[in-house]
């Protein structure tokens, strides 16, 4: 694979795959996994885990100088933590569950 398309898997990653993925969880978790894992906070290893490879896929794609790439990658983790704890909410409301 050359850097071109290292850099556009990355970038999609970190805007597209990551909430996406995300959802996707919530979405199996509250129709499939919510009787096995019952009051258990799964969600928090998965949000760590996606918040993480997603700044790891933020510091793969800056070109600039290694401090940069680690504001960027530092930066991305309160806003895609937002986003994601909001489509957790948007989920959790289409099954009922606004309350949390």
């Amino acid at each position: 694979m050359n850097q071109t398309k290292i850099n556009y898997a990355c970038a999609a990653w970190a805007a597209l795959g990551v909430p996406l993925a995300y959802a996707g969880f919530t979405f199996a978790h509250y129709s499939y996994f919510l009787q096995l894992f019952h009051n258990q906070p799964i969600w928090i290893p998965v949000m760590v885990t996606l918040l993480v490879s997603g700044a790891a896929a933020i510091v793969i794609l800056a070109k600039s100088a290694n401090w940069v790439r680690w504001i960027f990658a530092l930066a991305y983790c309160p806003v895609m933590a937002v986003l994601l704890v909001y489509i957790g909410l948007v989920v959790a409301c289409q099954f009922g569950d606004c309350s949390s």
